[in-house]
C-alpha cells in the first residue's frame, strides 16, 4: 500500500516567503502628520482658562467658608440667647403685702373679670402698678418713712425695723413671675428710689394702684400669677 502524497498533492509552501511577497505588494505606510506647536494665543487662552476655572474654585471656598462662618456666628448667638437667664427665664418672686392692700387686689382681679370675662395674673396687676406709679416713687417712698423725731431727743422713737406698738403689722404673702431681666430692673427702681425693700416697694405701688375696697362687692382668693 503506497502512502498519501505530501500537502494533498499540493506543491509545497514556504510561508516566510508568501508573508514577504504580501508584504511587498502592500503600499507604503504615511507617516503621521506632525501636530504644530501651539499658537502663543491658544497658550494664553489655556492659561487664561485655568486660571478662571481656578478663581471660580477660589470664589466658591470663600463663599462657603463665610456661610461656614455666618452659620457658626449664628449658632454662636443662639447659644448666648440660651444661656442668658434674663431674657428666657422666669424668677419665681414672693412679697409681703398688707392684708388691707391684698384684700383690693383680690377684689380688683375679681371686678376684672366680671368686665372683662377674664383676671388679670397677679404679675399683671404688680405691673400695672408700677407702671401707673411711674415719677410717683419718691413721693410714694416719703408717705411711708417714718416721722421725723423731734427736735433734743435722746431716742429715736421711730426707728425703721422696729415697731412702736404691740399691734402686729398683718400681712399675707403675694407671688407672682417676673423674668431675671424684669426683676433687676424693678429692684434698681426701689432702691434708687430708697425704699427700705422690695416688698415696701411693691405695696406702696399697689396701694397707689388699686381701687378703695368696696365690701359690698364678694371676692374671694385668687391663686392665679
Amino acid at each position: 500500500m503506497s502512502a498519501a502524497p505530501a500537502n494533498g498533492g499540493l506543491p509545497p509552501v514556504n510561508l516566510l516567503d508568501a508573508f514577504k511577497d504580501l508584504a511587498d505588494e502592500m503600499p507604503p505606510r504615511r507617516p503621521a502628520p506632525e501636530m504644530p506647536p501651539p499658537s502663543d494665543e491658544q497658550a494664553t487662552e489655556d492659561e487664561q482658562a485655568t486660571e478662571d476655572e481656578q478663581a471660580t474654585e477660589d470664589e466658591q471656598a470663600t463663599e462657603d467658608e463665610q456661610a461656614t462662618e455666618d452659620e457658626q456666628a449664628t449658632e454662636d448667638t443662639e447659644d448666648d440667647e440660651e444661656s442668658d437667664p434674663a431674657q428666657h427665664r422666669f424668677n419665681q418672686v414672693t412679697s409681703s403685702i398688707a392684708i388691707t392692700v391684698i384684700a383690693r387686689f383680690e377684689q380688683y382681679q375679681t371686678v376684672q373679670k366680671v368686665t372683662t370675662g377674664a383676671s388679670p395674673s397677679n404679675t399683671a396687676v404688680v405691673f400695672s402698678s408700677i407702671n401707673h406709679s411711674a415719677g410717683q416713687f419718691e413721693e410714694l417712698r416719703k408717705k411711708i418713712s417714718a416721722p421725723k423725731e423731734e427736735p433734743g431727743q435722746l431716742f429715736a422713737i421711730h426707728t425703721p425695723g422696729r415697731r412702736v406698738n404691740r399691734e402686729r403689722r398683718k400681712t399675707d404673702q403675694l407671688s407672682w413671675r417676673p423674668t431675671y431681666a424684669e426683676l433687676q430692673r424693678v429692684d434698681e427702681i426701689w432702691q434708687g428710689a430708697r425704699f427700705p425693700n422690695r416688698s415696701a416697694f411693691v405695696e406702696a405701688t399697689l396701694d397707689n394702684f388699686l381701687p378703695p375696697f368696696d365690701p359690698k362687692l364678694a371676692t374671694r382668693p385668687t391663686k392665679g400669677r
